[in-house]
Order: structure tokens, then sequence, then C-alpha cells
């Protein structure tokens, strides 16, 4: 199995995605299959390191944030994410994976529309009570979403919506973060 993980800028999309990695690693490892997984975050994120503790390799993208309030920066920002929709769909094509998994951050906007482009599932987890902007962009791009209580299910899409909790993990010994 191949899967590609997005989000950043904060470790709480990341500690999520790593539990679901290596329940799919355990998982597939009892079958004989193995589980090749690629990061994409961003340049400046904290999840490059916290990522590289379990071996996955990691590649970043430009990224534009919307802002939900004025600023300069947003009459730039749809540039950048246009850069980084070409930068992902290069990566994507390269790793071809099976699955893409987004939790949360602007770094996976890009991501999911070059995933959608190219016809790959694409699945956004929404752990925060209140969705992110960017997840309400990129659920038009998902095949699944899923939300951590019922009232999430009011800001997404009925048929692709389900109530899955957060995905949680032990850390290792040797994580300090």
């Amino acid at each position: 199995m191949r899967i590609i993980f997005t989000g950043g800028g904060t470790l709480g999309s990341v500690t999520p995605q790593l539990a679901i990695y290596e329940e799919l690693k355990a998982h597939y490892a009892e079958q004989g299959v193995s589980v090749d997984a690629l990061w994409i975050g961003t340049r400046t994120g904290p999840e490059r390191d916290i990522v590289s503790i379990h071996h996955i390799p990691f590649v970043s993208i430009t990224a534009g944030k919307l802002r939900r309030y004025f600023s300069i920066r947003n009459f730039f920002d749809p540039f950048l994410i246009l850069a980084g929709i070409v930068q992902a769909l290069w990566h994507i094509w390269r790793f071809r994976p099976d699955v893409i998994v987004h939790a949360a951050g602007y770094v996976g906007v890009p991501v999911l529309a070059a995933g959608y482009v190219l016809g790959k599932k694409c699945i956004t987890l929404q752990i925060d009570f209140y969705p992110s902007l960017s997840n309400c962009i990129v659920a038009r791009f998902s095949s699944a979403v899923g939300v951590v209580t019922e009232e999430e299910k009011k800001y997404f899409p009925t048929r692709k919506t389900h109530i899955v909790g957060v995905p949680t993990r032990v850390p290792h010994s040797d994580e300090r973060y």
C-alpha cells in the first residue's frame, strides 16, 4: 500500500496521521504487505522533524494561506497555491499513492487538489471542533471526510462524512516533542 500524508504547520494535524500510519503498518504487516508512505508538508513547519523520527520520506511544497480576514497577502497567495498544485502533481505522479490523507493545514489544499486531478482517493480528517478553511475547501476534493463528533457533520457533505473520532497513538521513547 502506498499512502501520502499531508498537513502541517502545527503538530495537531501530524500526530493523528502518525497514529494512522502506525496502525496501517501493523495491519498490513500481518498480511505480509508493506506500507510505503510519503509526507508532503510545509517548508517551515515542525512536521519535518517529527515525521523523520518515523522514517517517512518528507517533501515540502509551496502553499499559500487563504485567510478569512483582510490581508494584502490574500492577493498573492492564490499564485502560491497554484505553484503548490504543480509541485504536488509532480510528487503524486512520481509516488503513485493508493490514497492521500489530509488532517489540516493549508499545505493540504494544493495536495488534495492535485490528487483529485490525478484521480486519487483523498481522505480529509476534521479533528478540530470547528472546521478549518483548508478542510472546508478540500472536502470538495475528498472521497471521504472523517469528523470527531456528530455536530461537525453539518459542515461537510452528508454522503461522504463519517464520525471516526481522533486517531491516537503512544509516543516512542525516542520522541521529544
